[in-house]
């Protein structure tokens, strides 16, 4: 059948409505971070963040987790040493904790518009 990780990625990648779909990267991710409880499901995950992580920022986060995922293994520690570097005052991602050719920033190609 059709999961609502299927479902969200169709929302946000097709018919460009703010959802936060939630895959195993996020799902892991956010459980490492502290975001939900520790027991959360990926169900339950996905109807936090939904609801928890603004319209505006949906996309570029849901991207910006499933790639740091797939580079770093859902690894957290380089994740909190760029926020620190970042919050420090510090503009690029430490250079060798960063891929030489992974960009620093997600550029938001399609933005989705709110629904009424």
């Amino acid at each position: 059948g059709v999961g609502a990780k299927t479902i969200s990625c169709v929302l946000m990648f097709c018919l460009k409505r703010f959802d936060f779909p939630v895959d195993t990267h996020v799902w892991k991710i956010a459980l490492a971070l502290n975001w939900v409880p520790k027991a959360a499901t990926r169900d339950q995950t996905y109807e936090h963040l939904n609801a928890k992580v603004p319209d505006e920022i949906k996309y570029a986060l849901h991207v910006l987790l499933v790639k740091h995922g797939k580079v770093y293994k859902n690894d957290v520690k380089t994740l909190r040493e760029t926020l620190r570097h970042c919050e420090a005052g510090g503009e690029e991602l430490p250079g060798e904790d960063a891929p030489p050719s992974e960009p620093t920033a997600v550029k938001q190609e399609v933005k989705p518009e709110a629904v009424d």
